[in-house]
């Protein structure tokens, strides 16, 4: 909605009701109630010096005149043809031929030889009020003649419908949209989906040609939960869950693999998801049995049996997570006891042999990370800070990082490194990322400048040696003639040997991409949601 206009000099309009008390401060009522606003509204000559014509009285003083009301006199609150306020010859409420506020041929607010309330051109003239005529459909005065409203083409859109005295008006078409019709209200997406390839590009009168898009994975609308997504070894694996089992989607070499299912009967649905080097699954989730309490199952590849872990006496207040590194899993879970909350993080061998517990007093930490079960990394929102866990042995160790940096995620690789992912806090346009080496010095820096909005980072993956691939969300708010938000995602390959960035946008609109891992042949997997479907696209 556009802002109201300014309002000039503290000028304010005057209604009936604001005259009707102006008239009362300055002394012009009399035993007859309105009689003395006659001079004013021009209706009845029954005031002073009334004549009873439809024009006013005989006397200047309390709002008389010959013609109006106010007579030739400069009387204040109601004068003629000279007045300080309003009058004129036939005014119906406060018309007159040269009223200064109300009236006349050149009325400064209302007026008009024939005015009604308002009436006269737009502030004052001859035809006003009751003489602008009705005009049909589809049709507007012009201030002469009633005459066809414009019509937005195809490429446009409306901007305003008109009325009886305006015109329709339009505008084209933003670039990516399209009208295909007259006097559409909106301009459409004139793109692909997210699932599809361009054709034929599209143009401001006719949306793009498309065809499927190779690579690209429907994981089925049957699935109202997304549980996670994970690489081991050349496959990426999506586990989706509804209220009666898990589904494992396996992807190798761009091709899908037979779907496994997992039968959780019994149990609230899953929250969490890792894949171990060998293939054993593991999910977690709320006990449904034991109030605030979770589970955790190592689902045998094939899915032909698991095994419930033991997880120590804990609450859950809702988030859990689960990683994989590859010799050990790592679980984490937030935990409050009414006063505080806590991060509790555990680990144990692929065997399941005990690793370690710590547990952080929770300060808006919000994604781990971890090379190894004996180094973890943890991002902090409030303040920014990014922080390494050694050894299970508390206190956190902080990573010096620049002043300017605000990391949101982060990523490790095999040999105790890591990459805290972020922006920058003085230009929101600027994708960074910071390379942390096994001894937790600052060794690299890479970024991204990104024109159109502010990159919001969502999630990264390591090629060990050879690349970064960060996945970010753009938001867009609506432009006019789009009648929603349409947000865009993109992946940034930073190439860790010459430092350089290339993007590749995935989509946009009501499409979610918020996953990807990249598998041992170099193979880079996305997964997300496009409408109520989940997918998973081989990228690269």
């Amino acid at each position: 909605m556009p802002p109201p206009p300014p309002r000039s000099g503290g000028a304010r309009l005057l209604t009936p009701s604001l005259l009707f008390f102006w008239a009362i401060a300055c002394g012009r009522t009399t035993t007859d109630g309105f009689d003395g606003l006659d001079g004013l509204d021009g209706l009845s000559g029954s005031g002073p010096g009334g004549n009873s014509s439809p024009v006013g009285g005989r006397s200047a003083s309390g709002g008389g005149g010959r013609t109006g009301s106010g007579g030739d006199s400069s009387a204040f609150p109601a004068g003629g043809s000279n007045s300080n306020s309003e009058g004129g010859s036939s005014g119906a409420l406060t018309g007159g031929a040269g009223g200064a506020l109300t009236g006349g041929a050149g009325g400064a607010l209302t007026g008009g030889s024939g005015g009604h309330f308002s009436g006269g051109a737009p502030s004052g003239g001859q035809s006003g009020g009751d003489g602008e005529p009705e005009c049909p459909y589809e049709t507007w005065f012009n201030g002469e003649v009633c005459e066809p409203k414009r019509q937005c083409q195809p490429g446009e859109y409306v901007t305003h419908p008109g009325r009886n005295d305006l015109d329709r008006s339009c505008a084209t078409c933003p670039p990516g949209s399209y009208s295909s019709q007259d006097n559409v209200p909106n301009c459409a997406y004139a793109g692909c989906e997210i699932s599809e390839i361009v054709v034929t590009p599209g143009s401001s009168t006719a949306p793009a040609a498309c065809a499927p898009r190779p690579g690209f994975f429907s994981l089925g609308s049957d699935a109202p939960s997304f549980v996670g997504f994970a690489a081991t070894g050349t496959r990426v694996y999506a586990a989706t869950a509804n209220l009666t089992e898990a589904t494992f989607h396996g992807f190798e070499d761009g091709v899908a693999l037979e779907p496994l299912h997992y039968s959780i009967e019994g149990k609230q649905a899953p929250m969490a998801f890792a894949v171990a080097p060998d293939g054993t699954f593991y999910l977690s989730g709320p006990d449904p049995i034991l109030p605030n309490r979770i589970w955790l199952d190592a689902i045998k590849s094939d899915v032909s049996n698991a095994t419930r872990i033991p997880i120590s006496d804990t609450s859950t207040d809702g988030s859990i997570g689960l990683l994989s590194t590859p010799s050990h899993w790592v679980h984490f879970v937030t935990e409050s006891n009414g006063e505080e909350t806590e991060l509790v993080i555990r680990g144990a061998s692929h065997a399941h042999m005990t690793a370690g517990e710590a547990r952080v007093t929770w300060h808006s930490f919000y994604h781990l990370s971890a090379s190894s079960a004996d180094r973890l990394f943890l991002v902090q929102s409030a303040p920014f800070k990014f922080h390494r866990l050694l050894d299970w042995t508390l206190p956190l160790e902080a990573i010096a990082l620049p002043a300017d940096f605000e990391p949101t995620i982060s990523t490790a690789g095999p040999a105790g490194e890591a990459y805290a992912v972020g922006f920058n806090g003085d230009d929101r346009n600027i994708l960074e990322v910071y390379e942390i080496d096994s001894h937790g010095s600052l060794t690299g820096h890479f970024e991204h400048r990104y024109e159109d909005g502010s990159p919001l980072p969502g999630a990264a993956a390591l090629d060990p040696g050879r690349a970064l691939y960060v996945l970010f969300s753009a938001v867009r708010e609506p432009t006019p003639g789009h009648q929603c938000r349409r947000d865009t995602h993109h992946l940034v390959r930073f190439d860790l040997v010459t430092g350089e960035s290339t993007i590749l946008t995935l989509g946009g609109g009501n499409d979610w991409v918020g996953r990807v891992e990249v598998t041992s042949d170099g193979s880079v997997y996305v997964a997300g949601a496009q409408r109520y479907d989940y997918f998973v696209w081989k990228v690269y």
